[in-house]
């Protein structure tokens, strides 16, 4: 009778033991050995099995939203994309909340001609399709709002901004017009060059650059050169002693330098 009893005991504990390990699981991203039940699966389009906690894959679809800005997250472990459900069964609900306002705000702001009231208390959205006039009034609040310089104006007034505009757009094609027309009035017809006046200005041209040619040497002569006090003669003195011979035809006189 004891051995059966201590057999009945042995079969217990390690049942208990297999129990155990069935039912901790360890973690792909906090590898921390925790309870099975807080293993779900992740979105509904996984097909791999449940190896993240649901605490790490909170962290992780706040992680993506709140540093990254996404709207639209990935599965830790695959390329599925959480839905907005799948979303929900792992973030609070006032989370969840302001995560389904800005998704949703950044799926209309993908659609054209969508615009948001801007008035204080107001936070309607809208399709404004007059092209002609920027002024939308809100179907919610009955106020106007300028898109063009993203006003939120009050009722029965106009954008001064726009009319700024108007009254400066104005002025400036009037004032742009005056000084187009005035330049091209006083603009004196181009006459075609004759050959003599071709041969002048090219005659001038020359004489021009001629004489700045003489000045530059001049310049050269009276720096790097002395005249012989004899005959006048410019010498340049390249090297010896002062003892200098005037070589000009005619002179052949010494002198010092």
């Amino acid at each position: 009778m004891q051995l059966s009893i201590v057999s009945q005991q042995s079969d217990s504990v390690n049942s208990n033991n297999i129990t155990e390990s069935v039912v901790n699981h360890v973690c792909a991203i906090c590898v921390e050995e925790k309870d099975n039940n807080l293993f779900e699966l992740v979105t509904q389009n996984c097909k791999h099995a449940n190896i993240v906690c649901s605490t790490c894959v909170a962290n992780h679809i706040i992680t993506q939203f709140e540093s990254y800005g996404k709207v639209d997250i990935n599965c830790p472990n695959c390329d599925s994309v959480f839905q907005g459900l799948d979303i929900k069964r792992f973030v609070s609900e006032e989370y969840y909340k302001r995560y389904e306002l800005i998704s949703f705000k950044v799926a209309h702001a993908k659609v054209k001609d969508f615009h948001y009231c801007l008035q204080p208390k107001c936070n309607f959205g809208q399709l404004h399709v007059d092209k002609e006039s920027p002024i939308m009034t809100c179907n919610n609040c009955s106020r106007n709002t300028c898109l063009k310089h993203t006003l939120p104006l009050k009722p029965n007034v106009n954008c001064r901004m726009c009319e700024l505009d108007r009254t400066a757009t104005s002025k400036i094609s009037l004032r742009y017009f005056l000084k187009l027309s005035i330049k091209i009035f006083s603009k004196k017809p181009e006459i075609p060059e004759t050959p003599k006046k071709q041969a002048n200005r090219e005659e001038r041209s020359r004489l021009k650059h001629l004489k700045k040619a003489n000045i530059k040497s001049k310049r050269f002569i009276n720096w790097h050169t002395k005249p012989c006090p004899h005959c006048g003669a410019r010498i340049q003195k390249t090297g010896g002693c002062s003892h200098m011979r005037c070589l000009a035809p005619g002179c052949n006189k010494s002198f010092s330098w």
